[in-house]
């Protein structure tokens, strides 16, 4: 049987709407001490959620059998937080029950989580010049709108609040400001660097396991590129542009909704995206396909008539600052990087990557961070298994009835034995995982159509497949967003429910982009004779 198919999640957190049940606190799990277990060390390159909370789980449920070092090339996000640095670049994502199910097991931490974000409670999508709301059941669980920022900051503060480095234990140390810059893969040794500038010499860290959580552009991966047999990556840029800021909540907003324009009414190409954020600040995105760019939008070269412009195409635009949409306007728009790896995992090398590192994509069904959590939990209930510890919630009872583990049944006693089963954990890891990774790319992507015509048509659908859901209390399933969102079904088996839909917008947009680039190409060659000409003359 196929393994992504044997892991199915827990019955209480697969539908939307029950809550996930946050784990009571490890109780079995004996520490090990002095020479009856020496730590396996764990090297996690990414301090991001999906490393904090492999973290986590490490150090909550270890018993001891794991150190743990975090390195993150960026602040420490407590500082980072409260900045005021335009170049900390910010947004909202949406923990869904993939993330909930993901965080429950680690005793307390869900909760502390959600004091920093706001819960979804209302969709609205705004069409030919009508506003269509709807507003979710009071029994369904919604999801958690929180700054990413904000979530890094409370992933770390219980982290460190629990396993504080140079403690008793002193099985965590995390350093900030210390870029990876590679790795020897063979001799199991990876290499950091001061990012701040301060300081000029490198650091040489030992590892058992490597861990790449370092997101798009990770170092981690490009080592198991250069290193690494029959590991293939496929990397590119779509082609859809965004710009994000904060704004005050505007008069009229109703707290918790998610507000979505797929095309203003005097700018078809230029959409636009409101999330709620942390308190009463909200996430304002605009974007737009660099196939079908916005000119009356990009031709704006002044704050006042930016201002003018939008506040024309959105009535609520008017509560928003000059200075907000000024922001907006003078922004460097930001491009997608999509990645797919043909497996999460080097066993001989002990590395494994995990979230945008393995499987970066556009945020257009919000699952990213969620999937990254899946990954995070996932790996790291299948290095507590190779350790010789049976973790007590029901991800890991399931994970146990895999047979690919069946190896992994005896006792681990000694460091040598984890170690020797590493490898074991690390191909299961990359059985389970690659499937969904491939699955999240294919359904992120499909959510951004390049046509215009293409994208009012997917709104109208979402909105007929909402109602639909949201009037039947579950019945009917929603559109892939719900899919995705609201349930912690197997990605790959969503994809494939949708499969024709995916496919027709993906070919399309590829038909578009290959227009595209053609026109581009005559542009230029056109450009270039016409030099030629004139030298020639």
């Amino acid at each position: 049987m196929d393994a992504g198919q044997d892991f199915n999640p827990p019955a209480e957190v697969k539908r939307q709407t029950r809550a996930p049940t946050e784990a009571k606190p490890t109780v079995g799990v004996k520490p090990l001490t002095g020479g009856q277990f020496k730590p396996l060390e764990v090297v996690i390159s990414g301090a991001g959620p999906a490393g904090l909370l492999l973290a986590h789980y490490l150090l909550e449920k270890g018993g001891g059998r794991f150190r743990v070092s975090l390195f993150d090339w960026r602040d420490d996000p407590r500082r980072a937080r409260d900045s005021t640095d335009p170049g900390i670049r910010r947004y909202s994502i949406g923990l869904g029950m993939r993330g909930a199910a993901a965080i429950a097991p680690i005793p307390g931490l869900w909760g502390a989580l959600q004091a920093a974000g706001t819960p979804v409670t209302a969709f609205t999508f705004t069409m030919f010049g009508r506003s269509f709301t709807l507003r979710m059941p009071p029994e369904w669980n919604p999801p958690l709108a929180i700054d990413r920022m904000e979530l890094c900051a409370g992933l770390l503060e219980e982290l460190l609040g629990r396993h504080a480095p140079g403690g008793s234990s002193d099985l965590l140390s995390v350093t900030f400001d210390a870029r990876c810059t590679g790795a020897d893969l063979r001799g199991h040794v990876a290499t950091f660097e001061d990012a701040s500038g301060a300081k000029s010499e490198t650091r040489q860290v030992p590892y058992d396991l490597l861990v790449g959580a370092d997101g798009v552009r990770s170092r981690v991966r490009l080592a198991m590129m250069e290193q690494t047999w029959g590991f293939d990556v496929e990397q590119r840029t779509i082609d859809i542009a965004t710009v994000i800021t904060y704004i005050q909540a505007p008069e009229g907003i109703i707290p918790g909704t998610i507000l979505r324009i797929p095309a203003l009414p005097k700018c078809k190409n230029l959409g636009v995206f409101l999330f709620p954020g942390t308190k009463d600040r909200l996430c304002l995105t605009m974007g737009w396909s660099d196939t079908c760019p916005p000119e009356e939008w990009l031709s704006i070269k002044d704050a006042k008539e930016a201002k003018a412009f939008l506040d024309s195409q959105i009535p609520w635009m008017k509560d928003v600052s000059e200075e907000a949409v000024e922001d907006l306007r003078a922004q460097t728009p930001f491009l997608t990087t999509v990645v797919k790896c043909s497996r999460y995992h080097d066993a001989a090398a002990a590395v494994a990557l995990l979230g945008d590192a393995a499987h970066a994509t556009p945020p257009f069904i919000g699952q990213g961070c969620n999937v990254a959590l899946e990954d995070a939990a996932t790996l790291a209930h299948l290095l507590l298994r190779a350790a010789g510890v049976n973790a007590d919630d029901e991800t890991a009872l399931r994970l146990a009835k895999l047979e690919p583990l069946k190896d992994l049944d005896a006792p681990a006693t000694t460091r040598e034995q984890a170690r020797a089963r590493l490898p074991a954990a690390l191909e299961v890891y990359s059985a389970l995982r690659v499937p969904e990774g491939h699955a999240l790319v294919d359904l992120s992507e499909s959510r951004a159509a390049f046509s215009t015509s293409a994208r009012v048509r997917m709104a109208v659908r979402e909105i007929w497949k909402n109602f639909l859901l949201f009037a039947s209390r579950g019945f009917f399933r929603g559109p892939v967003r719900s899919q995705a969102g609201g349930t912690t079904d197997p990605l790959a088996e969503i994809l494939e429910r949708n499969k024709g839909e995916v496919r027709s917008v993906l070919d399309s947009n590829k038909r578009i982009r290959e227009e595209w680039l053609k026109k581009q190409r005559e542009k230029k060659m056109k450009a270039g004779l016409a030099v030629l000409v004139d030298q020639e003359a």
